[in-house]
């Protein structure tokens, strides 16, 4: 598992974090935070990184819910 502390920089991360995307059927629900998708405005990674924890948190919250 990639995090801050392990990946060097935004964008290898941002790159594994698109890797996992590809690799699981494209889920339209992450398209938001993936590096190479079009997006509405022009993103910083700064702010893809910020929609990519955002996400973590809603899915950690799901799971609680659902279990």
């Amino acid at each position: 598992m990639f995090s801050f502390q392990t990946v060097p920089s935004k964008n290898e991360l941002l790159d594994a974090i698109a890797q996992f995307y590809d690799n699981f059927g494209y889920p339209e629900d992450m398209s938001g935070f993936i590096n190479y998708m079009p997006q509405d405005l022009p993103t910083s990674s700064a702010e893809l990184l910020n929609r990519f924890n955002c996400f973590l948190a809603a899915e950690r919250r799901f799971t609680l819910i659902t279990y």
